[in-house]
């Protein structure tokens, strides 16, 4: 892969700051909006056992997705940190480049396709998570 130019460089960290700032406002009122209690209200409400269920299920789910949006800032803000100290687009297993398609589809992203295969598999214990028909 031809090494990343100076212009490539701005494009990606404008994109970068582009879906944190979009992530981060998400966030922001999701946060705010729970503190509403509207899961507390809704389990407050409930008069059986499965809607208390289904109560706790919402919020536990809400707790998950913003979990995972957390992470996804802290990764964003890692790359902004790897383009400001100039290891942006090189893989952080192997060294190599990453390939481009693979930053325009993540801009985040750590390792080269081979690298982070080689990874999901060690973290899938071993077995390959590659869905078969």
């Amino acid at each position: 892969m031809a090494k990343l130019t100076k212009e490539d460089m701005q494009r990606y960290e404008q994109r970068i700051r582009g879906q944190y700032a979009a992530l981060r406002q998400h966030v922001q009122a999701v946060l705010l909006d729970s503190k509403r209690d509207e899961f507390t209200q809704l389990a407050g409400l409930v008069h059986d056992r499965g809607d208390e269920s289904v109560a706790d299920l919402l919020a536990s789910t809400n707790l998950a997705l913003i979990d995972r949006e957390v992470k996804e800032l802290r990764e964003l803000e890692d790359a902004l940190t790897r383009l400001r100290i100039g290891t942006f687009g090189e893989c952080d297993s192997c060294g190599d480049a990453i390939e481009r398609e693979r930053l325009d589809a993540n801009p985040a992203a750590l390792r080269c396709i081979d690298c982070e295969r080689d990874f999901e598999t060690r973290r899938a214990g071993g077995r390959d998570q590659t869905p078969s028909l």
